[in-house]
Protein backbone atom coordinates (compact mmCIF):
# COMPACT_ATOMS: atom_id res chain seq x y z
CA UNK A 1 0.00 0.00 0.00
CA UNK A 2 1.22 3.45 -0.89
CA UNK A 3 -0.04 6.61 0.78
CA UNK A 4 0.01 10.09 -0.64
CA UNK A 5 -1.13 13.03 1.48
CA UNK A 6 -1.65 16.49 0.03
CA UNK A 7 -3.50 19.23 1.89
CA UNK A 8 -6.78 17.79 3.16
CA UNK A 9 -6.55 14.70 0.97
CA UNK A 10 -5.12 11.24 1.62
CA UNK A 11 -4.86 8.75 -1.24
CA UNK A 12 -4.26 5.06 -0.59
CA UNK A 13 -2.97 3.07 -3.55
CA UNK A 14 -3.21 -0.67 -3.16
CA UNK A 15 -1.13 -2.84 -5.43
CA UNK A 16 2.23 -2.34 -7.07
CA UNK A 17 2.82 1.28 -7.95
CA UNK A 18 2.28 1.43 -11.66
CA UNK A 19 -0.86 2.58 -13.43
CA UNK A 20 -1.27 -0.89 -14.96
CA UNK A 21 -1.06 -2.73 -11.65
CA UNK A 22 -2.84 -0.43 -9.22
CA UNK A 23 -5.84 -2.33 -7.95
CA UNK A 24 -7.74 0.07 -5.71
CA UNK A 25 -7.81 3.76 -5.05
CA UNK A 26 -9.09 5.02 -1.73
CA UNK A 27 -9.42 8.77 -1.23
CA UNK A 28 -10.27 10.46 2.05
CA UNK A 29 -10.80 14.09 2.98
CA UNK A 30 -8.96 14.32 6.28
CA UNK A 31 -10.57 17.65 7.19
CA UNK A 32 -14.14 16.33 7.02
CA UNK A 33 -13.39 12.66 7.75
CA UNK A 34 -10.29 12.34 9.98
CA UNK A 35 -11.26 8.75 10.85
CA UNK A 36 -11.10 7.76 7.16
CA UNK A 37 -14.52 6.15 7.15
CA UNK A 38 -15.88 7.39 3.79
CA UNK A 39 -13.98 6.64 0.59
CA UNK A 40 -14.72 9.54 -1.79
CA UNK A 41 -12.59 8.30 -4.70
CA UNK A 42 -15.48 8.02 -7.16
CA UNK A 43 -16.59 11.57 -6.38
CA UNK A 44 -13.16 13.17 -6.96
CA UNK A 45 -11.31 11.57 -9.91
CA UNK A 46 -9.47 14.86 -10.56
CA UNK A 47 -7.91 14.74 -7.07
CA UNK A 48 -6.85 11.13 -7.61
CA UNK A 49 -5.22 12.03 -10.93
CA UNK A 50 -3.32 14.91 -9.34
CA UNK A 51 -2.09 12.82 -6.39
CA UNK A 52 -1.10 9.87 -8.61
CA UNK A 53 0.97 12.23 -10.78
CA UNK A 54 2.68 13.60 -7.67
CA UNK A 55 3.40 10.06 -6.44
CA UNK A 56 4.79 9.07 -9.85
CA UNK A 57 7.12 12.07 -9.81
CA UNK A 58 8.46 11.09 -6.39
CA UNK A 59 8.79 7.46 -7.42
CA UNK A 60 10.90 8.50 -10.42
CA UNK A 61 13.07 10.66 -8.18
CA UNK A 62 13.51 8.20 -5.31
CA UNK A 63 12.83 4.79 -6.82
CA UNK A 64 10.79 1.87 -5.55
CA UNK A 65 11.93 -1.15 -3.58
CA UNK A 66 15.41 -2.03 -4.89
CA UNK A 67 15.18 0.19 -7.99
CA UNK A 68 16.98 3.47 -7.34
CA UNK A 69 15.48 6.64 -8.69
CA UNK A 70 17.16 9.38 -10.68
CA UNK A 71 17.81 11.57 -7.63
CA UNK A 72 19.19 8.94 -5.25
CA UNK A 73 22.77 9.75 -4.36
CA UNK A 74 25.37 7.02 -4.37
CA UNK A 75 26.44 5.83 -0.95
CA UNK A 76 30.03 5.10 -0.07
CA UNK A 77 31.76 2.91 2.47
CA UNK A 78 34.36 4.55 4.67
CA UNK A 79 36.80 2.09 6.15
CA UNK A 80 37.93 2.88 9.69
CA UNK A 81 35.84 6.04 10.10
CA UNK A 82 37.09 8.62 12.61
CA UNK A 83 34.91 11.05 14.55
CA UNK A 84 35.05 14.64 13.29
CA UNK A 85 34.34 16.20 16.67
CA UNK A 86 36.17 15.45 19.88
CA UNK A 87 34.08 14.74 22.93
Amino acid sequence: MILDIYGDWKLKLKGKFSREELKVYELYNLRTDPGETKNVAEEHPEIIEKLVKMAEKEQNALGQFTDKGEEVRQTILVENPKPVLKE
